[in-house]
């Protein structure tokens, strides 16, 4: 029945059918014996529209013959799929591989079933159905992995196979390795018909091997192809179909990957908001010391981190009692904030200290060097003053909770994906409480207990920068 007719009479459902969009091909393997065990293809193809009928042309073509060679006007069979049904197409029982062109909403999946299985009970193998999206461009290399053959009383099978998916003759080099990464065969020149499915069974018996584990493949065609391996288990009327492995070129990224070298300094960027400060924002310097009466210290001076100078970055003086913080634009371009943090040098080696000795309660009155705090001191198990803790929001949302941190010690140093962040919060979080009756600084006069406070002195974001996204 030709097309014409065939769509004569189906006018009367007041159905529409939709235009081409694309051919599928499957390696067809037909009815089959391996070993005891008879197999057979079966291709299903589902048409998703809901009120169209979807339409199929199937093409058969014979294992190792010139696809491209044809009638005239010899499209294969017409194939009319109802809305939102599902059909098994294609119905030869020779080797070979099926040509299917079809509508966009016709999806297609094959597999090789036992014919006196159960293909619903998992027996079988999925088939690949090579489109676009999975054929191996021309001059690229492909490692089929995992490839062997045991000889434990029934021979497993080892198959090799290609589908040349160019309209001219593809010259492929192929190579083959052990798992030891000895080379088995190099270089190898196979020439395959145009448009073809092309098998060659029990390969690794043909090059003399009763035992193979892990073996390997390579071969690259100068024509778009789709090489894979089979390997059929007699003892247990398994098979396994392998494809190409997949390579690090992956496009995928992990989280804090996709990242690239172009970044923004955070001291740059649009400050939209901040609060709870005392004195400051200081973009890239440590500010001015503030206590009782307002009064410079040294004036502006750089950031500096255990000896450690950074020219750019940021930095506050909290306001106790309240939650301090600062706001950013980043409007979706970053991938990760970057960042060292803790209490500036400047401050922290300003003064003459007394501190407690947390492991025995004891004050311990400490002379500033004329260097500072910059050697063993920092690791002392002392507190000076309070701790508290730093968290970083995108969009309102918790990014990262820093640990409890003091004036001492090392800093943190913090990288934290802020992919598709449009506004950046730097919070610190009063959570600690000074010690009541503590020794303070300046004269070591008695402090007040303090509550809700965060650090004694200013904290300093230095080398604050976001690298943008890839």
């Amino acid at each position: 029945m030709n097309r014409q007719k065939l769509a004569f009479l189906l006018l009367p459902l007041l159905l529409t059918t939709p235009v081409f969009a694309g051919t599928v091909y499957v390696p067809y393997s037909g009815d089959v014996m391996l070993g005891d065990q008879h197999y057979r293809t079966l291709i299903w193809a589902s048409n998703d529209y809901p009120d169209i009928l979807g339409l199929a042309e199937v093409y058969f073509i014979p294992s190792f013959e010139d696809g491209t060679v044809r009638e005239e006007g010899d499209t294969g069979d017409e194939v009319w799929i109802l809305p939102g049904a599902t059909r098994v197409v294609g119905s030869s029982v020779q080797r070979g591989m099926v040509e299917i062109e079809a509508s966009s909403e016709v999806y297609i999946q094959a597999r090789l079933v036992p014919v006196n299985g159960d293909p619903g009970n998992g027996e079988g193998v999925e088939l690949p159905v090579i489109s676009s999206d999975n054929v191996v461009p021309a001059d690229t290399k492909v490692q089929l992995l995992g490839w062997e053959r045991r000889n434990d009383g029934a021979d497993s099978y080892s198959n090799f196979g290609l589908v040349n998916l160019g309209q001219s003759n593809a010259n492929c080099l192929v190579d083959i390795y052990r798992n030891t990464g000895e080379v088995v065969i190099s270089d190898v020149l196979l020439t395959f018909n145009p448009l073809s499915h092309n098998q060659f069974d029990n390969v690794l018996s043909l090059l003399g091997e009763t035992e193979a584990t892990d073996w390997r493949l390579g071969i690259s065609c100068d024509q778009p192809t789709f090489p894979y391996l089979s390997i059929y288990y007699p003892s247990t009327g398994k098979i396994a179909f392998i494809e190409g492995a997949a390579s690090g070129k992956s496009e995928l990224q992990r989280p804090l990957t996709g990242v690239s070298d172009q970044f923004d300094y955070i001291s740059d960027l649009p400050i939209i908001g901040w609060g709870g400060i005392e004195v400051g924002p200081f973009l890239d310097s440590s500010g001015v010391e503030f206590h009782g009466v307002p009064r410079p210290v040294g004036g502006f001076k750089p950031i500096e981190i255990n000896g450690v100078e950074y020219a750019k970055g940021v930095s506050w003086y909290p306001l106790w009692g309240h939650v301090p913080y600062m706001e950013f634009q980043l409007d979706g371009q970053y991938a990760t904030f970057n960042s060292v943090v803790r209490i500036d040098d400047h401050f922290f080696n300003h003064y003459e200290w007394a501190v407690v000795e947390e492991s025995t309660g004891r004050w311990i009155r400490l002379e500033r060097p004329g260097d500072g705090f910059r050697g063993a001191e920092r690791s002392n198990p002392i507190r000076i003053g309070a701790a508290a803790n730093y968290r970083i929001l995108g969009d309102g949302e918790l990014l990262y909770q820093s640990g409890e941190i003091y004036a001492y010690g090392e800093p943190d140093v913090i990288e934290i994906d802020v992919r598709g962040v449009n506004v950046l919060r730097l919070q610190l979080n009063p959570d600690g409480t000074e010690q009541l009756n503590a020794p303070h600084r300046n004269g070591l006069s008695r402090a007040r207990l303090v509550t809700r406070c965060s650090w004694h002195d200013m904290i300093s974001f230095g080398d604050a920068k976001v690298f943008r996204a890839r």
